[in-house]
């Protein structure tokens, strides 16, 4: 199963109304694995990311539902209006139009029609069918609007028209223009069209409900005994007469069985809403942890009388979570130290416009370097974000934007309370989240502000298990920051996290940490040795929680700040030595099913005539034995003297003979990892190598494809320079340039799905190599509209 059918695919449910009928007056919890429940179809989520149009620009009267778009260019969501290269980092900065021609069933005008927009970068104003809906501002959470008596029903044709402005401004975070990271306008998140009954689960974040909305799961009792689940659901009737409602909400475990249940009835009254509390307990759950990242779906079923007519489903994690300054992070009673990365949502070539399943394979290389923390710089993410840290068992700082900027005055102060409400109502439901960075970064927000903020965050998230995080003023529950800010000399006596380390600490903006990976084995050295003495300066805090280094993958800034070439990858989500000397520190005896875990080794040299003779080997393990040609070099224990959970080993070989590397781990004398190193030969070919061989024939939907010149031996060319041609057959599509220019022997690529099923192939040719071919399996996606009958591209 792909990672999108399970986060946006209803689970298979069926259970027994006989059973429930006899409990309808009460509310009743039941415990022990019964067979999931199958779904209602009331509540239904349609495509609405195809076939939109577009227009850079800003154009007069385009709100308007007659007005002739027909010389507009069809684009697919998310969208971004400038894709991001390394050649040319510069995000477009003005106003852009979008309009999509849809129609609206006619079985569905007696229900409710809502349009949710996960983000729109920055300010929207909304039209359908001419009628102005909203103006929302601020790119980074979302909106929703109800177009029920807006849109004509049974196949007529309807208009939405969007304009977006992604200039920054004055009345809203992050308050200006030139930052260090792209805001890449645009509908650069999915969009959705809701159907759902007219006696239904509100959205939280369209609820405006202080601790409110939606589905909130919170865990007041949590043991490997047996945990409490605490749910508050809010109902809302919007029939001109009162309901009796009744909602079952099943706890199913992960094969699919419900393991608790509760049955609980309210009177709700015509125009109003009822927030139904329900206590589950739980016998012997399966907590979730990074080390095991147990999930389980949360199936909330509203029935009007004998009929099921809504349905919600919310994965959630069991787990309690405490935060002290001398005991540092405690997950279910054990303490956990956290190393981690701050990161962007931008990824090269696709801008911030990236689909789920790519966002999910891009925190999977975190969690496979080892990685367990996240601090989501500097704003809200992408709701398919935190789904993949629940599913691969990664913390997250949940940050609400800023950067360097806070401007006092009731607007802006009022859009950022807003957006932090709006960012918590979202997120609340994910056990990833462990803080909520309520603070606007290194600007000089007052103390006003700062109070405000915090007292959101426990108004929003009630209890004990809501913890704030600010880097200055004095209320925030955990204090953030950097290692360029002294850091590690505070004596705060809150909770801490190293928010930021490794890059400004080593140089400022000519820091020694900003290395290409092509620049080779002296250049990633250096940054790996940055990387590591800010790790064991970390690690030796006694207080140490959680730290990120910054920043998890090369990223583009505004024209004053170019390509930040920091990052443990680069653009292409290339690996440095940096990443392998981090990998390094996971526990070898935590094994996590479909995660790089346990044992591992790593030579950090391509042995060719200008690589140190010494070399650096990164392992996790008690010894490694390397080799060269064969002959046993030395078995050694790693490096003394730092604080690092497992310090590098060097091996001085005293000269260079070209030939093969081979370092094993040891563990308790048994080898338990091996990695080896060849000194390259001359090009003789090309490699692809795909993150995942499977796309969704959605017209979104995208895979990396890495591109490696190898010798004959297939170990990469890291001096090649090739021209490489791409080429494509099959229903998708090549995203960016089809020549490229090798660096450092390797590069990379998208390929993007069509509209139709099948299966693709890429072809990777050059001068005097052999050529490479790859093939992609593209799956139908139900329901999919069929293209417009003007659009000729897809």
């Amino acid at each position: 199963m792909e990672f999108k059918d399970f986060q946006r695919g209803p689970a298979a449910r069926r259970f027994l109304w006989t059973a429930l009928l006899a409990a309808m007056l009460l509310t009743a919890s039941c415990t022990g694995p019964v067979p999931s429940s199958t779904p209602t179809t009331n509540r239904l989520n349609l495509d609405f990311n195809v076939d939109w149009k577009y227009s850079q620009g800003d154009v007069s009267g385009a709100e308007a539902t007659a007005f002739n778009d027909s010389g507009w260019i069809y684009v697919d969501l998310p969208h971004s209006t400038k894709f991001v290269t390394p050649e040319d980092p510069n995000a477009y900065l003005g106003v852009s139009w979008y309009r999509k021609h849809f129609s609206v069933d006619s079985a569905y005008q007696d229900r409710k029609v809502y349009i949710e927009f996960e983000g729109a970068m920055q300010s929207a104003d909304v039209w359908v069918n001419g009628v102005k809906k909203i103006r929302h501002v601020g790119g980074y959470t979302p909106f929703t609007i109800d177009v029920t008596g807006d849109v004509t029903y049974g196949g007529a044709d309807n208009v939405i028209a969007v304009r977006l402005d992604s200039n920054a401004s004055p009345d809203w975070a992050p308050g200006w223009n030139g930052v260090d990271f792209q805001y890449d306008g645009g509908l650069y998140r999915d969009v959705n069209m809701y159907v759902t009954d007219r006696l239904h689960v509100t959205d939280a974040v369209y609820a405006n409900k202080v601790a409110g909305g939606g589905v909130f799961v919170t865990y007041p009792e949590v043991s490997a005994a047996s945990a409490t689940v605490h749910i508050k659901t809010n109902v809302l009737n919007e029939y001109p007469g009162a309901k009796t409602a009744t909602l079952l909400s099943e706890i199913v475990a992960a094969d699919g069985q419900v393991v608790a249940s509760a049955v609980t009835s309210a009177s709700i009254g015509a125009g109003a809403d009822h927030d139904f509390t329900q206590d589950i307990t739980l016998a012997q759950p399966k907590l979730w942890s990074p080390y095991a990242p147990n999930l389980y779906t949360l199936n909330s079923i509203v029935k009007d009388g004998s009929a099921a007519v809504d349905e919600v489903s919310t994965r959630i994690g069991i787990r309690r979570i405490e935060w002290s300054h001398d005991g540092g992070l405690v997950i279910n009673g054990s303490r956990f130290k956290a190393l981690g990365v701050d990161m962007h949502q931008e990824m090269y070539g696709l801008g911030n416009a990236v689909p789920d399943q790519s966002i999910y394979y891009d925190v999977k290389r975190i969690k496979d370097a080892g990685l367990n923390f996240i601090r989501g710089s500097h704003y809200p993410h992408d709701p398919a974000f935190y789904a993949a840290c629940d599913e691969l068992g990664i913390l997250v700082l949940d940050s609400q934007t800023g950067w360097q900027q806070f401007n006092d005055t009731t607007a802006f102060k009022d859009n950022t309370y807003q957006e932090l409400r709006d960012m918590i109502r979202r997120d609340r439901d994910h056990p990833s989240v462990v803080a909520w960075e309520a603070s606007l970064n290194e600007s000089n927000f007052t103390d006003a502000w700062a109070k405000a903020a915090n007292d959101i965050v426990h108004a929003e998230y009630p209890g004990d298990q809501a913890f704030s995080a600010a880097w200055k003023g004095p209320y925030a529950d955990i204090f953030i920051d950097a290692s360029q800010h002294n850091v590690r000399s505070t004596t705060d006596p809150r909770p801490i996290i190293i928010d930021e380390y490794g890059d400004w600490e080593y140089g400022g903006a000519n820091s020694t940490s900003r290395q290409a990976r092509e620049a080779g084995d002296a250049a990633m050295l250096t940054q790996a040795n940055n990387v590591q003495d800010g790790e064991g300066k970390n690690m030796a805090m006694p207080w140490f929680t959680a730290d990120g280094y910054w920043d998890w993958a090369d990223y583009g800034g505004f024209s004053n700040y170019g390509i930040t070439r920091s990052g443990l990858v680069d653009m292409y989500r290339l690996p440095k030595y940096s990443y392998y000397f981090l990998q390094s520190q996971r526990d070898p005896g935590v094994i996590i099913p479909g995660v790089d875990s346990g044992p591992m080794v790593f030579i950090a040299n391509q042995w060719t005539a200008s690589s140190p003779t010494t070399v650096r080997v990164y392992s996790n393990c008690e010894q490694v034995a390397l080799s060269l040609n064969g002959k046993l070099v030395a078995t050694q224990r790693p490096d003394v003297g730092t604080n690092l959970l497992h310090p590098p080993f060097d091996f001085n070989l005293g000269g260079y003979t070209p030939g093969t590397l081979k370092a094993d781990c040891l563990i308790g004398g048994k080898p338990e990892a091996s990695f080896t190193q060849r000194t390259p030969g001359q090009a003789a070919a090309i490699r692809l190598v795909p993150e995942a061989t499977r796309l969704q024939a959605d017209l979104s939907d995208a895979r990396l494809v890495f591109i490696e010149v190898v010798d004959a031996n297939g170990t990469v060319v890291p001096t090649d320079s090739s021209q490489v041609s791409l080429s494509l057959t099959g229903p998708g599509s090549i995203v960016g340039p089809i020549l490229l220019t090798m660096k450092g022997g390797e590069l990379a690529t998208w390929v993007r799905a069509g509209r139709a099923a099948g299966t693709i192939v890429l072809t990777a040719s050059a001068s005097g190599l052999t050529p490479a071919t790859l093939k992609l399996v593209s799956q139908a996606v139900p329901n999919l509209p069929p293209p417009p009958p003007d659009r000729k591209d897809k």
